[in-house]
């Protein structure tokens, strides 16, 4: 192959310091950002935001595409999206084995103005509440999402762990603090 790319963190580790001695290099840094408690968080009903289901989640799915294309089209190195893609992860066993969130802006509208994937844990269940994606049409859809569900958090701490220094809503996650 041309390039090859492996995502993996313990940068002190064997492994690490084998594919250093091995002439590969970092490409990318992710960023851990977490997001403090604020007094008010709007109600769901308050806000057009909704918690949905899998059925509706999926239902929604060429939106959902649409707009992941139009966020993150431009950047390599994720699964390529298309239809059947949202039933294939939420099959899959990390979905299937602990609790997620799948929220969604605008849907009584008839368009999805954004959506946000976020579950308790990063790799294992646990209290914390892990976001795991989130796209608007907009900034202000996209911080309307990030309000939302760290208010879901309920006084645990609340991670935006695989944020990349090019990822576009990082700039908005360093402004709320």
């Amino acid at each position: 192959v041309d390039a090859l790319f492996v995502i993996r963190g313990g940068e002190r580790s064997e492994g690490y310091r084998f594919y250093r001695k091995t002439g590969h290099g970092d490409l990318s840094y992710m960023c851990h950002y977490e997001l403090p408690e604020e007094t008010h968080w709007p109600a769901a009903n308050e806000s057009g935001i909704e918690v949905l289901d899998r059925e509706h989640w999926l239902a929604l799915e060429p939106q959902l595409l649409a707009l992941y294309e139009r966020h993150y089209g431009r950047f390599g190195g994720g699964w390529q999206r298309g239809p059947g893609y949202w039933r294939t992860i939420l099959d899959a066993h990390v979905y299937r084995d602990r609790k997620w969130w799948l929220i969604a802006l605008g849907t009584e509208a008839e368009r999805v103005r954004g959506y946000l994937v976020a579950s308790h844990g990063l790799w294992k269940a646990s209290p914390d509440l892990c976001l795991y994606e989130v796209v608007g049409e907009d900034d202000a859809a996209t911080v309307q999402l990030l309000r939302y569900v760290r208010g879901l958090a309920d006084g645990e701490r609340f991670r935006a762990p695989y944020v990349s220094l090019a990822n576009p809503v990082r700039s908005l996650l360093r402004e709320m603090g």
